[in-house]
């Protein structure tokens, strides 16, 4: 469900979602506000919502680490794997 708060002359729109980060955005009428929740609430639940500020916070080192993790061939004995 989401909350509306009047914010000078414009609307404001907060998403709060067991789960989920909350989101919120701005809108000049509150009627814009609603159609955008209602959206995005759907997205959310239909987990098809992206939230840009996921891609903000990704570090070229944590996809380093991140591939290395899942791609790079994990010696299964000891000795396996001849460094030279």
């Amino acid at each position: 469900m989401a909350t509306y708060q009047k914010r000078g002359d414009r609307w404001r729109a907060i998403i709060r979602k067991k789960g989920h980060r909350p989101i919120s955005k701005s809108f000049r009428t509150k009627t814009a506000a609603k159609r955008w929740a209602l959206d995005a609430e759907d997205k959310i639940e239909s987990q098809q919502f992206d939230d840009p500020r996921d891609i903000e916070n990704i570090t070229v080192s944590y996809l380093v680490d991140r591939y290395i993790e899942e791609f790079e061939p994990k010696p299964s004995k000891k000795g396996s794997l001849n460094i030279i």
